[in-house]
């Protein structure tokens, strides 16, 4: 899900997803642009931050009031990794399809 997030002063649509096969996500955010220049944050727009942003061919829509943005596709403005920190725990741990999991002797290995 893709939401609008202030960086540095300007508005930017940030998407974020967990990988499967390790305990990172991957943070990626583009440019909200308007007559070709990034959107600077000021208190007509600052009501924008947090908002839900969805998808339809070209044109990405804000969820809530169906105002539309206009984002610069070509080139990210940002990317990121974050860790996901491994729970403290006494049993065995391991990263499983996007999630820590703990094992347990009487059910096997849960979500922790």
């Amino acid at each position: 899900m893709q939401k609008i997030e202030e960086r540095n002063g300007y508005l930017y649509l940030v998407d974020r997803w967990t990988r499967s096969d390790e305990p990172v996500i991957d943070v990626m955010g583009w440019a909200i642009v308007s007559h070709g220049r990034p959107v600077k944050v000021d208190r007509y727009n600052r009501h924008l931050i947090g908002k839900t942003v969805v998808r339809q061919g070209n044109l990405f829509i804000i969820a809530s009031n169906n105002q539309y943005v206009n984002v610069n596709t070509q080139q990210a403005g940002f990317r990121e990794q974050i860790a996901v920190p491994r729970p403290k725990s006494r049993v065995e741990l391991r990263w499983h399809r996007g999630r820590w999991e703990k094992y347990l002797k009487a059910k096997g290995w849960v979500p922790c």
